[in-house]
């Protein structure tokens, strides 16, 4: 006599749908939702009485919940939080194979599921990645970006808006972009695309590129207490960033920061201009040793060859998926995933914004100058008056060090104020002095004086895991990073490169509670002063790219844009 489903002992049904489901693997669980419509009785089965870890069980089938898991810093994820992320995620989904089928961009539930989609990709490690391409986020973000990022332009004189949604969709669009999807887009969404994000690109005065005044080293909350100390000017005119708002994560209620607007469209920016390489003009010597030869100064064809095949800003993919060496892709998303989330239970560190040695090493990447004559318009007009801005993209090759300070050291002091900021977040007057292991920083009345440590990167075997940290297990001579209380981060041209491209030193430091680098760009040598000084910040996003704006110290007229990635 034939067994009926609601005879079974729920245990044998939970096990038996899991098998189930187990086989597809993408989307939401749609056996489960033709089993709850089967009957009512079944419906009841599967709704009240089988255990909630069988949901929970489902979205570890489907979802990724090793990040989670890790950032929140707790033992263990309760299943009926699980199972809340599970209708979350499901939702998010439908959302977007119904705003896809329909073209519905007004759908009311778009903001929120992609607000899920985009923690989803913070915490990808593979299956997320697959149910959103699954869903067709992918084509719906390129969609939405042509047909809405705009739409609301009239109610802001023109300029986009830099809302809730435009800020998720334009994040959304870099982290879902890799190689293949850019290989297969036309030349003219690629210069539609161009044309949309110019303003949000190179309008450094109505789009800011920084979680908070860039000026202010100090969290506000230490400001606040410390006023005295560190005083703080407010010269900026940017708008102020989107209000945080308070969402449930994992049982966790955390305050949700929205994405920057500007540093994800300035990286779709340089994707696309990379597509298009710079001519190599014929007149150049072949390579440094024919220029030598015929007395030639500046670059050769294998600089500019060098530049048009390396100088390449990284996807997602393409970038070091494990910077911590432990495992898990969705590290590399941590510091993105930290300024986006903030729980009041546990605070970023450093760990958790930049492994040590994260900028440690050779970096190339390219900068951009806009062309006056096309750049004041957007400047001066009271709408963007879509046009392309004319820039001229340039290539800059730095070596990076990092150099550490420890408790109980006292860290190189800063005020809170625009000379500092334009030293690179340091006191004016700083002598830095090469010694064993490090460098040793004072001023000119010698008021402090501290020593930072050099980092120096392990061999490849003393890798380790977080966890070991957590655990109390063993660990590399790495982990003495983890307590350091101020970063400075040093670098230069190297010899060949400055040859071709201009030789420059950077100084600067990492903002300690967003990880916001500020380096200050000097000529190298004495004899090239007019190569001028400037002052570049920024942040390195999941993709582990360093991208932001720079000017001219002393030059409001306009803002440039940048973009570094490590060499392999």
């Amino acid at each position: 006599m034939p067994v009926s489903f609601l005879q079974l002992p729920h245990e044998t049904l939970e096990e038996i749908l899991l098998a189930a489901i187990e086989q597809s693997t993408l989307g939401p669980p749609s056996l489960l939702h033709a089993l709850l419509l089967t009957c009512r009785d079944l419906y009841h089965t599967l709704t009240y009485d089988v255990h909630t870890t069988f949901y929970a069980q489902i979205f570890t089938q489907k979802f990724d919940v090793v990040a989670p898991h890790r950032r929140l810093g707790i033992p263990e994820l309760l299943p009926g939080h699980l199972k809340h992320e599970l209708q979350t995620h499901c939702t998010a989904i439908r959302t977007f194979r119904n705003v896809l089928a329909n073209a519905s961009y007004d759908d009311p539930q778009l903001l929120e599921a992609f607000r899920t989609a985009y923690l989803m990709l913070l915490g990808d490690d593979g299956k997320n990645f697959a149910q959103l391409t699954w869903a067709g986020l992918p084509i719906l973000v390129q969609d939405y970006l042509r047909h809405r990022l705009c739409s609301s332009a009239q109610e802001n004189h023109g300029w986009p808006q830099e809302n809730e949604t435009n800020s998720l969709a334009v994040a959304l669009f870099w982290l879902l972009t890799s190689s293949s999807t850019l290989n297969e887009e036309s030349s003219k969404f690629r210069d539609d695309l161009r044309e949309l994000l110019t303003p949000c690109v190179f309008a450094a005065f109505r789009y800011p590129c920084f979680n908070a005044l860039e000026y202010q080293y100090h969290s506000s909350d230490q400001t606040e207490h410390n006023k005295a100390e560190f005083p703080t000017i407010c010269c900026s005119t940017s708008p102020s960033r989107l209000r945080s708002i308070g969402i449930t994560y994992f049982g966790r209620s955390v305050t949700f920061s929205y994405p920057i607007l500007a540093s994800f469209a300035i990286l779709s920016y340089f994707a696309r201009a990379e597509t298009r390489p710079i001519g190599v003009p014929p007149h150049l010597p072949l390579n440094r040793a024919e220029a030598i030869a015929r007395g030639v100064q500046g670059p050769t064809k294998d600089d500019v060859e060098h530049f048009n095949t390396h100088c390449r800003t990284h996807f997602v993919e393409s970038s070091q998926s494990d910077p911590w060496g432990a495992g898990s892709k969705s590290r590399m998303h941590d510091p993105d995933w930290f300024r986006a989330v903030e729980c009041s239970h546990i605070l970023p560190s450093r760990q958790s914004l930049h492994p040590p040695g994260t900028f440690t090493g050779r970096w190339q990447g390219s900068h951009v100058v806009p062309c006056m004559y096309s750049y004041r318009p957007l400047q001066t007009s009271s709408s963007p008056a879509y046009h392309q801005v004319n820039a001229a993209r340039q290539p800059f090759y730095i070596t990076f060090r990092e150099h550490y300070c420890f408790s109980p050291s006292v860290p190189v002091p800063l005020y809170d104020d625009e000379a500092a900021f334009n030293n690179g977040l340091l006191p004016q007057g700083c002598r830095f002095v090469q010694v064993e292991g490090g460098v040793n920083i004072t001023n000119e009345t010698r008021s402090f004086n501290v020593f930072y440590e050099t980092y120096r990167p392990e061999p490849v075997a003393d890798s380790y895991s977080s966890e070991d940290l957590i655990n109390g297990g063993h660990v590399s001579s790495r982990s003495r990073f983890f307590g350091a209380i101020d970063i400075i981060i040093t670098g230069e041209t190297g010899h060949e490169r400055g040859q071709a491209w201009g030789a420059y030193k950077y100084i600067g430091r990492m903002r300690p509670y967003d990880g916001l680098v500020v380096l200050l760009r000097e000529p190298l040598h004495q004899n090239m002063a007019e190569l001028g000084r400037a002052i570049f910040r920024g942040y390195l996003i999941s993709s582990q790219n360093l991208v932001g704006r720079w000017r001219h110290i002393g030059d409001e007229d306009w803002e440039a844009i940048f973009s570094l990635c490590k060499e392999p």
